[in-house]
């Protein structure tokens, strides 16, 4: 077959199956594919995997295009300086026979839908191969699809480094009605600022193990869900200190004592606020940046609520009866956007 000839062969062939012909080595089912190297390359980002900062990058940036609502990343670096990342998203999750796969080069599930973002190109398979190149332990701890994704890496800070400052946030501004970051340490706070800027309609929860896991446990007591459709943690962990340490070790990787469990069953240990909820907190003091209600209700303690009630209600009971009237209930606290409203039901003395 001459030249002229395969080129035409070619070209029926491309335009009968499509461009995906010419971006795909095989197909592995559920939706999987294999890319040719070519394809591979030609998605080539901007830089590999050169720090435990690009480790938190890649994983957002695959949770994000998973679908997910919310991301969840705890940290936490030993002595030794290895430092353990859990993260836990809501997004479409993975099939149970392709959790190793995922680790292998060129495998991925984006075939149409590349994503370039300020870190550059995403999809193109290498991510997590590369990822687990670079580190002691790269996992799926739990996923199947529709279910969202539980990953454990594990990195040796001695060999792949990070930023010595992981605490600071960075100097913000508002730009307009936008936020904008200045300047700072490009640590992992940083970075997920600036994916969640980028990015607006995650929910991105960053911490220790023990602060993710309280998170967990005030979502489920308040019955906020997630895309999953059911709550972070079975009701029946949060009574009981050993059994929210076995279940967190067996559905999130997380290692949690049993004293810090005791504090998250108490309320001793609060939960995280989301990124942008902790970035508006810096910049409360800014005209019109209000808080979520979420957030609201998270800063304050509820005993602090508690006795601020108690504080209204004999304030109300001195005022009452000046003017023949009384309280026929309890105050009503209501968090409203950055509003904290009190609610007090009063009656008149004809109707006592």
């Amino acid at each position: 077959m001459s030249k002229t000839d395969t080129k035409k062969l070619l070209s029926f062939v491309t335009d009968l199956a499509g461009e995906k012909f010419l971006k795909v080595e095989k197909e592995i089912g559920s939706g999987y594919f294999v890319l040719k190297i070519s394809e591979a390359e030609r998605r080539q980002a901007k830089h590999d995997i050169r720090s435990v900062e690009d480790i938190i990058v890649e994983m957002v940036r695959n949770s994000r295009d998973a679908g997910a609502n919310q991301i969840f990343i705890a940290t936490n670096k030993d002595s030794a300086k290895r430092r353990e990342i859990i993260v836990v998203d809501d997004g479409e999750g993975i099939p149970e026979e392709y959790h190793e796969k995922i680790f292998e080069p060129r495998v991925t599930s984006k075939i149409d839908s590349v994503v370039e973002d300020r870190f550059g190109l995403h999809g193109r398979g290498m991510a997590l191969y590369s990822i687990r190149l670079n580190t002691s332990e790269a996992k799926v701890i739990s996923s199947t699809r529709d279910t969202g994704s539980v990953f454990r890496v594990s990195v040796n800070t001695r060999i792949l480094g990070e930023r010595k400052d992981q605490s600071s946030l960075p100097k913000i501004k508002m730009s307009g009605d936008k936020l904008q970051v200045l300047s700072g340490p490009h640590n992992i706070l940083r970075h997920l600022i600036e994916m969640n800027l980028e990015s607006p309609n995650l929910e991105i929860f960053y911490g220790s193990g023990s602060e993710v896991l309280a998170t967990f446990a005030f979502f489920s007591k308040n019955e906020e869900k997630t895309r999953r459709g059911s709550n972070w943690l079975a009701s029946t962990a949060l009574d009981d200190p050993d059994s929210l340490k076995e279940f967190a070790k067996d559905e999130f990787g997380l290692s949690i004592s049993v004293r810090n469990c005791q504090r998250i069953i108490a309320g001793e240990i609060k939960p995280l606020l989301s990124i942008q909820d902790r970035v508006i907190k810096s910049q409360a003091k800014r005209p019109n940046v209000k808080l979520s209600k979420k957030a609201m209700a998270k800063m304050i303690d509820d005993k602090d609520v508690e006795i601020f009630a108690q504080e209204i209600e004999e304030k109300f009971r001195t005022l009452g009866e000046k003017y023949f009237l009384k309280l026929e209930e309890k105050p009503k606290i209501v968090f409203s956007g950055s509003t904290l409203r009190i609610d007090l039901n009063v009656v008149s003395e004809d109707t006592w």
